[in-house]
């Protein structure tokens, strides 16, 4: 299993209805003597817990995308002011569901409370927070033992070569353990593979030649989700999120995604 060094990242996460906090397994590279920034970042969200019905994201008590964000579903950025250690996202659980399928807001406990006082954002990036889940085998609504994660993960890449783009494979699935990702050029036929990505793990970059791809999540040899023809533009660079249940069907099945890095 690789081991991937954080990117000045850490989060803090309380249960519902229970008052002990656990950290996210992110080291931070900051230190509590650095000055805080001025200036502001931006950070988006992607709900990958397919256990976890809707979650309320507020900034300073103000929501940020309505009442909730459900399974599958991102957000757009929301610009973040730093230079106070009074700022900082709360996660909010929206467990209830009504009769129509709406998720109600229902704010009786926090996934994940963000505080810049704990440098979490740097001025001018911008950060992707995946809300993820290890619940084994009850839904949040009936346990109050659910075990849920943030991940904040940044945007920065390296600069690319002509006509070459960076790939990388977040693994927001539980049940997987660990997968391979195989990217294969449909015009050169060239094969990009990032292996041994276990579930959480700070994804790390792979170059790759631009153009349309089939991608694949694989483990032990044998597709657990595939993407065809993504076309994946010089210049740019891409996170894959491999999410679901393996062996599950419907909304909670094994998929894979992406997003264009600050876009």
């Amino acid at each position: 299993m690789n081991k991937i060094k954080s990117l000045s990242l850490f989060s803090a996460i309380a249960l519902a209805a229970l008052s002990g906090c656990k950290k996210d397994d992110l080291t931070s590279d900051f230190k509590t003597s650095d000055p805080i920034q001025n200036g502001t970042a931006k950070i988006r969200f992607i709900h990958v817990a397919p256990e976890l019905g809707g979650v309320s994201v507020k900034y300073n008590d103000n929501s940020v995308f309505g009442d909730s964000l459900r399974y599958s579903q991102n957000s757009g950025y929301t610009e973040v002011a730093l230079g106070s250690v009074d700022n900082g996202f709360n996660l909010d659980m929206i467990p209830v569901e009504d009769s129509t399928g709406i998720f109600t807001p229902n704010e009786t406990g926090v996934i994940a409370t963000l505080s810049q006082s704990n440098y979490i954002l740097t001025k001018d990036q911008r950060y992707t927070c995946f809300i993820v889940d290890t619940v084994k085998d009850k839904p949040v609504l009936n346990d109050l033992s659910y075990d849920g994660f943030t991940k904040i993960i940044t945007e920065n890449y390296p600069a690319t070569g002509t006509d070459s783009v960076w790939v990388r494979l977040f693994n927001a699935s539980y049940s997987s353990a660990i997968v391979d990702v195989e990217f294969t050029n449909n015009t050169t036929g060239a094969v990009t593979t990032i292996s041994n990505v276990s579930f959480m793990q700070m994804p790390v970059y792979a170059g790759a030649g631009s153009g349309d791809f089939n991608v694949a999540v694989k483990k032990f040899g044998v597709d657990l989700a595939t993407m065809s023809n993504v076309n994946l533009q010089s210049g740019k660079a891409y996170t894959f999120y491999f999410r679901g249940v393996i062996g599950a069907s419907g909304d909670s099945e094994p998929r894979l995604d992406y997003l264009t890095n600050g876009e």
